[in-house]
């Protein structure tokens, strides 16, 4: 674990086209330690703060025992719920599962009696009051009730998946208005919009099976089936016909093709078109993880960890193992 989390405030960034209510919001994040490749972990924190740093509350997450040995799970999805309480998937060692934990009650449920699944992500769809979630290998969707029965599916077509040496490494899924759900497909480096009811995907953005043009900032455009961002992370869906996403700028190996970045891109169906109408780079390279979200304000909270850490850096952000 960190030894210290350092808080920098800009009062103007925070408040964007909010104002001061913006400065009255809290924020949510995990902290774990121990052995990331076995699942095994030894200390594990989910923290609720203020933007000054205050804290509000802290889970522990439950404790799981596996091969003799007892560790805790490790919070890598965490969501939004309601006023009151925050989604969690977890990771741990030989099998993942999701909760809810209500931070202002001081309450954690396991959901689904149990059910399992990828870590990377949960949605809770309140028009049924079902979950929509990965599964554990990445290669398919899953829709389950409170008691863990399996009410939809959704695996990705042969013509789609060929077009990655290594699968489809779903890590974001997410369901909008009129059954439509849009899934970020890792390996693929791609974006692809499900049609849930007829279980067809009907266009796809990004890599190697595109169907459209990319147009970046300086008006330079990228053919359809040119992979334009590498393996990204939470590609979502913000309103607007525009996807905002941490596009960490890596190939199928892990090494860096150009600095970790985040990306907003603004679709046009009609067009054939999807045009970058906002970019950050980092100046790192972020090969696993990372997030951005639209806030109200209209600015954007990101996270990632960068490969290397420059402690005597003049530039803030370098001198942190992890970085929001």
């Amino acid at each position: 674990l960190p030894k210290s989390v350092d808080i920098f405030v800009d009062a103007d960034q925070i408040e964007g086209s909010m104002g001061a209510q913006a400065s009255s919001g809290y924020f949510a994040f995990s902290l774990a330690r121990g052995d990331f490749l076995s699942g095994h972990i030894n200390t594990s924190f989910v923290i609720v703060m203020d933007l000054l740093g205050n804290l509000q509350n802290v889970l522990i997450p439950p404790e799981t025992t596996q091969d003799n040995i007892t560790g805790y799970f490790r919070i890598e999805g965490l969501k939004f719920h309601n006023a009151t309480a925050l989604l969690l998937a977890s990771n741990s060692r030989t099998i993942d599962h999701y909760f809810v934990w209500d931070w202002v009650n001081d309450a954690v449920e396991m959901l689904g009696d149990g059910v399992s699944g990828s870590s990377h992500d949960v949605q809770h769809l309140p028009d049924t009051d079902t979950y929509l979630s990965i599964s554990s290998d990445f290669t398919y969707l899953i829709e389950w009730d409170a008691r863990g029965r399996v009410v939809w599916n959704w695996t990705a077509p042969q013509w789609l998946t060929t077009a990655s040496v290594s699968g489809t490494h779903m890590n974001h899924a997410q369901q909008t208005e009129g059954d439509v759900i849009f899934v970020s497909a890792r390996d693929l480096s791609s974006v692809f919009k499900v049609n849930k009811q007829s279980s067809s995907i009907e266009w796809v953005l990004g890599g190697k099976r595109g169907d459209f043009d990319i147009i970046d900032q300086n008006g330079d455009r990228y053919p359809r089936n040119t992979v334009f961002f590498h393996r990204q992370h939470n590609a979502e869906y913000i309103g607007h016909d525009q996807f905002i996403m941490f596009d960490n700028g890596v190939n199928v190996t892990a090494d860096p093709v150009y600095s970790s970045r985040l990306l907003v891109l603004t679709v046009n169906q009609s067009s054939d078109t999807a045009t970058v109408s906002w970019q950050f780079d980092t100046y790192a390279n972020s090969r696993i993880f990372g997030d951005a979200d639209r806030l109200p304000s209209g600015n954007v909270v990101a996270c990632y960890w960068p490969d290397t850490v420059f402690p005597n850096s003049k530039w803030e952000r370098a001198q942190y193992e992890a970085v929001a």
